[in-house]
């Protein structure tokens, strides 16, 4: 039976643990400092669904216009046009931004909403109303004109 000598040189050891200590807590602190440092910026999103207020169904081809509040007042950043769907999706927008979407369709009112702090994804719903048909003459109401 052959037997084996080991020999263990504690010193060694003792200093190759602690070297490798030193080497983990290194990278664990830098890496640490790294990822505080290296953030991701947060994106939003504003998705705008289009709706008749009577019939319920989705208006496409109504456009809808983007407005970011800055030091110089509001100022236009998109535009779209609803599709099939009546839905438009805005992306890449500043997380607690101020924005605005403003609705318009030919033969409906307008409508806008405003986000004071943009969430990173928010849904707006637009219920158009249509223009109405009658107009005021002094105390005479005309209902249409043929």
């Amino acid at each position: 039976m052959e037997s084996y000598f080991i020999n263990l040189n504690f010193t060694a050891m003792r200093t190759m643990i602690l070297k490798a200590t030193c080497i983990l807590f290194f990278l664990s602190v830098f890496g640490l400092y790294t990822l505080a440092n290296n953030t991701v910026e947060k994106k939003g999103v504003i998705v705008v669904e289009v709706m008749d207020s009577n019939l319920k169904f989705p208006i496409s081809g109504a456009e809808v216009k983007l407005y970011e509040h800055t030091d110089k007042g509001w100022v236009e950043v998109g535009k779209m046009t609803t599709g099939r769907g009546g839905d438009v999706v805005f992306a890449n927008l500043k997380v607690g931004g101020k924005y605005k979407v403003e609705v318009s369709n030919a033969g409906y009112n307008s409508q806008a909403h405003e986000f004071s702090r943009l969430s990173e994804k928010e849904n707006v719903y637009f219920f158009l109303t249509e223009k109405s048909n009658e107009f005021c003459l002094g105390n005479l109401i005309v209902l249409s004109i043929f």
